[in-house]
């Protein structure tokens, strides 16, 4: 994702390609630009949708309380520890999201839109006399 002056401001980075998963990592420059809906719509749907997979996974060192919260945040899972995944002592966190939590994520549009019309739907019914 570019700033305004075109400076780089977020890369996701995928890796590790199979079939049904990817690995993900998303580098930022420090600063909270990079979390728009749009970045985190055009990523997701790249992958879930264009790409057809089902998972995508994630590592974050324990250490970086920010990054938790964004995978708190977006509905990631926390599936485990990963003991000197950094190094000695530099343990990490797994993150895994999948194509399901896409389709029913709050930040996906087409999650919204099927949301809205469910509820159009619901109260239709429920008002008619």
């Amino acid at each position: 994702m570019l700033g305004k002056n075109a400076e780089i401001i977020s890369v996701l980075a995928l890796d590790n390609w199979t079939a049904h998963q990817v690995e993900a990592t998303i580098a930022t420059d420090g600063t909270k630009r990079w979390a728009s809906k749009e970045f985190i719509q055009v990523s997701y749907d790249y992958v879930f949708n264009y790409c057809n997979i089902n998972r995508m996974t994630m590592v974050t060192a324990i250490s970086n309380t920010a990054a938790i919260n964004m995978h708190k945040a977006l509905g990631h899972h926390n599936e485990g520890t990963l003991r000197d995944w950094f190094g000695v002592d530099k343990p990490a966190y797994i993150y895994g999201f999948t194509k399901k939590d896409w389709e029913q994520s709050k930040f996906n549009p087409a999650s919204r839109k099927k949301g809205e019309q469910h509820g159009k739907e619901l109260t239709s019914s429920t008002t008619t006399t």
